[in-house]
């Protein structure tokens, strides 16, 4: 793994806004060990122009103080189908980083723009060989409008968040196929939203088709609005009761059965039959499609899923007209979901599944976060790991450092009695030494002419107290006398005291004359020599 990767760890809670067609969702979710917590979540029905860009960050910033979030991290959704294209491209075997710029080529006749007005991101679908033995890989690229993601990007920043990853609808629904354990081996989605649909076969959890159909919500609507007629005469319905009326009665299962102000069952699946026809029409090409030109079975079941999925009645309406079964997408099984949040999910689910399953991304997810928010990342999350590792080493340092403190200490304890021993023993061969340079003079004097033991009783006589005397050299031939000591007593009274022991000795009858040939102060005291000329 290399050190891009390492830095894709998921944090432990972060969140996760879905940008969709007509609706905001955003989710506040926690890492755990397999799969995620929701923790809280909210939808809210918005306006994606600039004149709705206020009420969407006073909608996160809300939820963000509501839930008191700390956390920066968001995951992102896109679901404008105008913004991100998505294409399966065949290619020979090819080394990962030769990928992107082989299929450039491929992309430049498919792509109406500029190829570089994208961000594009890659899976590998699957790997076969062909007819003639050649290894090969299916691929699908997903490219969004750069503009398109630094229009989404900046509604994050403007909201204090910090993006993560940026995918969309299909591939996010791949990560909650991943975490099923009841799905089969090829399944079916139908992503409702708000403009359009798109139907998504899945190939072992991987998206290997897709395509885009004339079908939503708004259509349903738009459908019954206007002029009808019923037993109170004619009734008007405007965009807001056409909606009551989705919600409330979904496609009438009893086509003789009495709606709210005496609206006909069978008026409302007369004006929507034909939107739903065309749909079931559309997915029963699209699945014989796909067997024929990707040589694969059919879908085993068909998943509904997206803004416009809780239209009551559908999931039975298309499993009767296609004989497939057809239900709701179930929740990942690595979902929890916390109490308050539970009594939610059943109006939810459709709305959250995307933004659930973007949260579910790892590190070979499809991701259209720009390189430069990318490297921004990275760089931040380098120093923080550099501040981790300083606080970790700083501290292993300071325990390292209180752990030799004390060893310090027991150590000088030890060497404070060693350098007693040392000091003594020192002392003693300081006082041996002494007493052979003595014991030397001393057979040297007696050896000359000049009567030693009367010269040693002298100077032992008159040598003041202050005075420790470290040399004597007796020059027999020349009749002189060197004393070498020190004096230990105070600055002030050294001269008094060499005065007093050089008169003494001229008093004496063994010198004539003494002489100071030099007096420093040292550090253990006044060091000092005296040259004395002996009578002969």
């Amino acid at each position: 793994m290399n050190l891009a990767e390492l830095f894709k760890k998921k944090p432990k809670r972060f969140l996760s806004i879905d940008f969709g067609q007509a609706f905001i969702k955003i989710l506040y979710l926690e890492s755990m060990a397999v799969g995620l917590s929701l923790l809280s979540h909210d939808v809210k029905k918005i306006s994606f122009t600039d004149q709705g860009k206020p009420e969407i960050i006073n909608f996160i910033k809300t939820f963000i103080e509501k839930n008191s979030i700390l956390e920066k991290d968001a995951y992102l959704n896109i679901a404008d189908p105008d913004s991100i294209l998505i294409k399966h491209l065949t290619l020979p075997h090819l080394p990962k980083q030769e990928i992107l710029g082989a299929a450039k080529w491929q992309l430049k006749d498919i792509i109406p723009d500029d190829l570089e007005s994208y961000i594009s991101s890659w899976q590998i679908v699957k790997e076969f060989v062909d007819e003639q033995g050649a290894k090969k890989n299916l691929l699908v690229f997903a490219l969004a409008k750069k503009d398109a993601v630094n229009r989404h990007t900046s509604l994050i920043a403007e909201s204090g968040l910090s993006p993560v990853s940026i995918s969309t609808d299909p591939f996010n629904y791949s990560n909650i196929l991943r975490h099923c354990k009841e799905t089969g081996e090829t399944q079916a989605i139908l992503d409702i939203n708000y403009k359009d649909s798109a139907i998504c076969v899945y190939k072992n959890t991987k998206l290997q088709f897709i395509r885009r159909l004339p079908y939503s919500t708004e259509k349903i609507v738009s459908s019954l609005t206007g002029t009808i007629l019923s037993d109170k005469g004619k009734i008007d319905l405007s965009e807001e009761r056409a909606c009551e009326i989705i919600e409330e009665s979904g496609i009438p299962q009893d086509s003789s059965a009495l709606l709210k102000d005496n609206i006909k069952a069978m008026q409302v699946v007369s004006l929507i039959r034909p939107i739903l026809e065309q749909l079931v029409r559309e997915l029963g090409l699209s699945f014989e499609y796909y067997s024929s030109n990707y040589k694969e079975e059919m879908p085993s079941a068909l998943y509904i899923s997206g803004e416009g999925s809780g239209l009551k009645n559908l999931g039975d309406h298309l499993s009767k007209e296609l004989n497939i079964k057809v239900s709701r997408i179930p929740l990942p099984d690595c979902l929890r979901v916390q109490g308050a949040q539970r009594d939610r999910l059943e109006k939810d689910q459709g709305y959250i599944l995307s933004p659930v399953g973007s949260g579910l991304a790892d590190i070979h997810s499809i991701n259209l976060l720009p390189k430069e928010i990318r490297a921004k990342r990275t760089e931040l999350l380098k120093e923080g790991t550099l501040r981790v590792f300083f606080i970790t080493f700083t501290v292993i340092f300071l325990f390292l450092l209180l752990f030799v403190r004390i060893q310090a200490k027991d150590y000088q304890g030890r060497l404070k009695n060693a350098n007693r021993h040392l000091q003594a023993i020192r002392e003693i061969k300081i006082l041996n030494k002494d007493i052979e340079e003595k014991e030397a003079l001393v057979a040297e004097l007696r050896a000359a002419k000049i009567p030693a033991d009367g010269l040693l009783r002298l100077i032992s006589s008159i040598v003041p107290p202050e005075v420790m005397l470290d040399e004597l050299y007796l020059d027999q031939t020349g009749h002189k006398l060197t004393i070498k000591g020190t004096i230990t007593a105070k600055e002030q009274i050294v001269e008094k005291v060499l005065t007093l022991f050089m008169e003494k000795m001229e008093r004496s009858p063994f010198f004539i004359e003494a002489t100071l040939a030099s007096s420093v102060r040292g550090q253990d005291g006044q060091i000092f020599e005296i040259r004395g000329d002996l009578a002969h």
